[in-house]
Protein backbone atom coordinates (compact mmCIF):
# COMPACT_ATOMS: atom_id res chain seq x y z
CA UNK A 1 0.00 0.00 0.00
CA UNK A 2 1.19 3.50 -0.80
CA UNK A 3 0.59 6.87 0.83
CA UNK A 4 -0.95 9.77 -1.09
CA UNK A 5 -0.98 13.34 0.19
CA UNK A 6 -3.68 15.82 -0.81
CA UNK A 7 -2.97 19.51 -0.18
CA UNK A 8 -5.07 22.63 -0.51
CA UNK A 9 -3.98 24.63 -3.55
CA UNK A 10 -4.13 28.00 -1.82
CA UNK A 11 -1.22 28.22 0.61
CA UNK A 12 -3.08 30.54 2.99
CA UNK A 13 -6.22 28.35 3.10
CA UNK A 14 -6.87 25.96 5.98
CA UNK A 15 -9.36 23.25 6.81
CA UNK A 16 -11.95 24.09 9.43
CA UNK A 17 -12.47 21.56 12.23
CA UNK A 18 -15.82 20.63 10.69
CA UNK A 19 -14.14 19.97 7.33
CA UNK A 20 -11.55 17.75 9.01
CA UNK A 21 -14.32 15.70 10.61
CA UNK A 22 -16.09 15.45 7.26
CA UNK A 23 -12.93 14.24 5.52
CA UNK A 24 -12.25 11.69 8.26
CA UNK A 25 -15.81 10.37 8.13
CA UNK A 26 -16.06 10.11 4.35
CA UNK A 27 -12.60 8.70 3.68
CA UNK A 28 -13.18 5.91 6.19
CA UNK A 29 -16.69 5.12 4.92
CA UNK A 30 -15.87 2.29 2.48
CA UNK A 31 -19.17 2.44 0.59
CA UNK A 32 -18.22 5.90 -0.75
CA UNK A 33 -15.39 4.42 -2.80
CA UNK A 34 -16.78 1.08 -3.99
CA UNK A 35 -17.42 2.42 -7.53
CA UNK A 36 -13.91 3.80 -8.00
CA UNK A 37 -12.39 1.33 -10.45
CA UNK A 38 -8.72 1.94 -9.64
CA UNK A 39 -9.13 2.33 -5.88
CA UNK A 40 -9.11 -0.96 -4.00
CA UNK A 41 -8.78 0.28 -0.42
CA UNK A 42 -8.28 3.64 1.34
CA UNK A 43 -7.57 4.68 4.92
CA UNK A 44 -6.96 8.12 6.43
CA UNK A 45 -3.49 8.31 7.98
CA UNK A 46 -3.30 11.94 9.10
CA UNK A 47 -4.85 15.36 8.63
CA UNK A 48 -3.53 18.81 9.44
CA UNK A 49 -4.63 22.36 8.68
CA UNK A 50 -3.95 22.30 4.94
CA UNK A 51 -3.42 18.70 3.87
CA UNK A 52 -4.32 15.12 4.59
CA UNK A 53 -2.63 11.82 3.88
CA UNK A 54 -4.31 8.56 2.96
CA UNK A 55 -2.91 5.08 2.63
CA UNK A 56 -4.24 3.37 -0.47
CA UNK A 57 -4.16 0.16 -2.36
CA UNK A 58 -4.78 1.19 -5.97
CA UNK A 59 -4.02 0.11 -9.52
CA UNK A 60 -3.84 3.57 -11.13
CA UNK A 61 -4.12 7.27 -10.22
CA UNK A 62 -7.25 8.04 -12.27
CA UNK A 63 -9.35 8.10 -9.08
CA UNK A 64 -7.58 11.23 -7.71
CA UNK A 65 -9.69 13.89 -9.47
CA UNK A 66 -12.98 12.08 -8.84
CA UNK A 67 -11.98 11.61 -5.20
CA UNK A 68 -11.26 15.34 -4.81
CA UNK A 69 -14.58 16.29 -6.44
CA UNK A 70 -16.49 13.91 -4.16
CA UNK A 71 -14.92 15.42 -1.04
CA UNK A 72 -15.72 18.96 -2.24
CA UNK A 73 -19.46 18.26 -2.38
Amino acid sequence: MTKKRFELKKKDATFLERQKMYIDYHVNLKKNWKNFKDLIDIELVSIDNNSFTVQVNDTDTKWHSLFARELCK
